[in-house]
């Protein structure tokens, strides 16, 4: 299984232990805002960087940049392994 589908099973609290792990710079009013929004795995794979600068979320710039780093990578695996069975 991928990590994107295994991120993609995460309920709010998986979520925010992966990205605690990934040390992303994240403050606890960033992870508040997870849980606030209830944003789960398969939300969060949805972000974009326009959205995470945006309400609700509101996010400074860097650690954006490095949340959707990690979204971009965690989609591109699903993108890559559709390739490899068609």
């Amino acid at each position: 299984m991928s990590s994107f589908e295994v991120v993609k099973g995460y309920d709010v609290e998986q979520l925010v232990t992966f990205l605690r792990e990934k040390n992303l710079g994240l403050k606890k009013k960033e992870y508040k805002i997870f849980r606030r929004e209830r944003v789960n795995g398969r939300q969060f794979l949805l972000l974009t960087r326009e959205k995470l600068l945006a309400d609700p979320y509101k996010f400074p710039g860097g650690p954006t940049e490095d949340l959707a780093e990690l979204i971009d990578e965690l989609n591109k695996q699903i993108i890559f392994q559709g390739s490899l069975f068609s």
